[in-house]
């Protein structure tokens, strides 16, 4: 296969873009090339691997070419159907290649370009409910794909190179928000506790490296400072209610007074024990 290609690469070629209007699919069937799908109107579900979704109005669908799918309709739909490849390497097959039974489907005409990303958020199905701020980006580029200007089939595909970078950002936001709560809640449970970057990566089955990057990209701060400012925060309310600097220190995770002394003065810019003085 050869060395990935970086997002940056992305240079996608379209292979087909229209607005539909019915869904005549009553089996299960595989796409040789990667498809977009936005739902204009109806809803029902959305069967991808086995696994069910159910959309909506202004729902969002992404499935690599070669995944076995089937949509079932509760409702008259309108959808938005873009069939491409992540590059231009194949655009010499540039007819529709219309999604077959998975007992016909022939690998050799399977186009699978996603392979050659270093993307995960490409490597499999993803389906976003609330995908409204795409709607503008994939009508547009339905109308240049369906014009018969010199360029318009070149404009469609750089529109969904946009597209794709801007589902990749949101894609990426969402799950590092998501990792992120995962990582203040364990905190805010474990403060307490002989927690480090090391023990927290392995208890969330991520490596630590990935976890400081979240917890920087969400804070500014790395994972370790964030875990000492969780106990900074959690001492200064426990020192207000007027507990000793040593058991205020046992409380909170610090290896004993002297080490909450040295952090609390660095984040306060005073020591503990003149801390309720300063707030009153």
């Amino acid at each position: 296969m050869g060395k990935l290609k970086e997002i940056a690469d992305i240079n996608p070629f379209v292979r087909f873009a229209s607005v539909m209007y019915s869904w005549v699919n009553y089996f299960p069937i595989r796409a040789y090339d990667d498809r977009l799908l936005y739902i204009l109107e109806g809803e029902g579900d959305f069967l991808i691997d086995d696994v069910r979704y159910a959309f909506k109005k202004n729902s969002l669908f992404y499935y690599p070419s070669g995944v076995i799918y089937e949509m079932i309709p509760k409702t008259d739909m309108k959808f938005i159907s873009i069939n491409f490849d992540f590059f231009q390497e194949r655009r010499a097959w540039n007819n529709v290649m219309p999604p077959v039974k998975p007992e016909i489907y022939d690998e050799k005409k399977a186009v699978y370009s996603f392979v050659k990303l270093n993307c995960q958020v490409f490597q499999k199905q993803f389906f976003i409910n609330e995908a409204t701020k795409f709607k503008d980006l994939f009508k547009n580029i339905v109308e240049n794909w369906t014009s018969d200007g010199l360029c318009n089939k070149i404009i469609s595909s750089a529109i969904l190179k946009q597209a794709l970078l801007e589902i990749i950002q949101h894609q990426q936001g969402e799950k590092f928000n998501a990792i992120f709560k995962r990582i203040e809640e364990y905190i805010e449970e474990n403060y307490d506790k002989n927690i480090n970057n090391i023990s927290i990566a392995k208890e969330l089955s991520y490596h630590p490296n990935y976890l400081n990057s979240v917890v920087k990209g969400a804070t500014g701060h790395s994972l370790r400072q964030y875990i000492i400012d969780v106990r900074i925060r959690k001492a200064s309310k426990m020192l207000s209610k007027g507990m000793s600097v040593a058991d205020v220190a046992e409380h909170t995770g610090f290896y004993d007074a002297s080490h909450l002394c040295v952090c609390f003065k660095k984040y306060y810019g005073i020591p503990p024990s003149q801390y309720p003085r300063a707030v009153l």
